[in-house]
Parts: C-alpha cells; sequence; structure tokens
C-alpha cells in the first residue's frame, strides 16, 4: 500500500478525482488550500504572475477592504502572498504601486522604518497603469536583447 498526496488547480479536480477512482484508488479525500509549498519556503505559481493592472486593481480591492491609509513591508508582504507569490516579492509589488501612484513614502521615513501612504485617486489610474505597464515591457525586451547578444 502506498498513500499519494498530489496538488492541483481547482478547475482540475473533477478530472483527477475521475482519473483516480478509474485507476482503483479509494479513500479519496479533496481538501482545498492555499499554497503547494516547496522547499526553502518558495511558493510555487501556475500561470503568470498579474500584470501591472491586475495588481493595482487587486491592492484598490485590498486596501478598501481592510481601510489601509498607511502600509510598512509585513502588510505589503502579506498582500503579495494573498496575489500568490513568495513572501519576499513584495518588493516588486510595491514598486509596481509606487509607480502607478498609489503608494508614495511617507516624509520622515526610511531604511527598514519606511512607511507608505495609501493613495486611493483613481483619477487617470488607467493612464497611469498602461505607461508603467508599457515601461515593464520595455524593460522586458531589453533584457531579452541583452540575453540573446551575450549566448
Amino acid at each position: 500500500m502506498f498513500r499519494i498526496t498530489c496538488f492541483c488547480d481547482d478547475k482540475l479536480l473533477p478530472k483527477m478525482l475521475w482519473a483516480l477512482s478509474e485507476l482503483g484508488a479509494y479513500n479519496v479525500e479533496s481538501n482545498p488550500v492555499k499554497n503547494n509549498v516547496m522547499g526553502n519556503g518558495a511558493e510555487q505559481r501556475h500561470g503568470q504572475r498579474l500584470g501591472v493592472d491586475g495588481v493595482t486593481r487587486a491592492f484598490l480591492d485590498y486596501a478598501t477592504k481592510h481601510k489601509l491609509r498607511e502600509l510598512r513591508a509585513p502588510q505589503l508582504r502579506e498582500f503579495a502572498v494573498a496575489l500568490g507569490w513568495a513572501a519576499n516579492s513584495y518588493m516588486h509589488v510595491t514598486k509596481t504601486l509606487r509607480a502607478t501612484g498609489l503608494l508614495t513614502v511617507k516624509p520622515g521615513t526610511h531604511a527598514s522604518g519606511t512607511a507608505y501612504l495609501v493613495r486611493r485617486d483613481t483619477k487617470n489610474l488607467a493612464q497611469r497603469i498602461e505607461k508603467v505597464a508599457e515601461q515593464s515591457r520595455k524593460e522586458r525586451r531589453i533584457r531579452k536583447q541583452q540575453e540573446a547578444g551575450a549566448s
């Protein structure tokens, strides 16, 4: 006898349960989990990361739900994990939100004590998102060209 544990996307769960029953597995249980955690705490991602638009819209919902006016690193880590990213990816989220103007550094804070003020100003948000997304695409193209030239 062997016990097998596997993780699958919720969309594939019915197919997975059917396949296991056809193979003769019994006492099959399905339990929802937050994320499949691999070695050294890195979280497995399915698909691609959210783009600039997805991150900003998710942040606006998150900030409204939690009534945030000010953030520090622990809350940004919590938000990154809620997006399904590794906790260390919070700086990418911070960079994106600062570029779109939804976060600004609180005056008088710096280094490990940096606090960010949340701006819920959605005026011209679509233009700001598109500008940041275009800049991100441009940086990605340049990086790919540099990698192609190096090999």
